[in-house]
C-alpha cells in the first residue's frame, strides 16, 4: 500500500506543480487565452497519446499497474479532463475545452479503476 500510495501522491504533485507552472507564465500583451487553458491544451493530446499508449503497454506486460508511469497517466489525463471541465464551467474558456476534456477524463478514469481494481498481493511468511 506505501508504493501505491506514494505513487499516487507523487502524481497528483507534480500535476499541481505543472498546473501552477503554467499559471505562471508571462502572457504576450493582447493574449485572451488564459495560461493555464494553454498549457492544458498543449499537454491535452500529448497525455492521452501516452495514456493509451501505456494502456496497451500493460495489456502487453511491458509495464504493469503498480508503476510509477501508469499511475501517473492515469492521475494526470483524469487531471487534465477535470481542468479544462472546471475551465469551462467558470467562463475562462468556450466549448472547445468541454469537447477536449472529455478523452482525457475517460482515459484517466479507465487508468485509475485498472490500477485500484487490482488488490497489491500480501506477502505471507510459510
Amino acid at each position: 500500500m506505501g508504493t501505491r500510495l506514494s505513487n499516487i501522491i507523487g502524481g497528483l504533485l507534480l500535476c499541481l506543480i505543472f498546473t501552477l507552472l503554467g499559471s505562471k507564465m508571462p502572457t504576450p500583451p493582447g493574449n485572451k487565452i488564459d495560461n493555464v487553458f494553454f498549457v492544458a491544451i498543449f499537454s491535452h493530446l500529448a497525455f492521452l497519446i501516452l495514456g493509451v499508449l501505456s494502456f496497451i503497454l500493460r495489456f502487453s506486460n511491458f509495464i504493469y499497474r503498480h508503476t510509477f508511469f501508469y499511475v501517473f497517466m492515469g492521475i494526470s489525463n483524469a487531471w487534465l479532463g477535470v481542468l479544462e471541465f472546471t475551465l469551462y464551467f467558470i467562463g475562462k474558456v468556450n466549448s472547445g475545452a468541454l469537447e477536449a476534456g472529455v478523452p482525457n477524463l475517460v482515459i484517466g478514469i479507465i487508468l485509475l479503476i485498472d490500477e485500484f481494481i487490482h488488490k497489491p498481493s500480501s506477502q505471507s511468511s510459510s
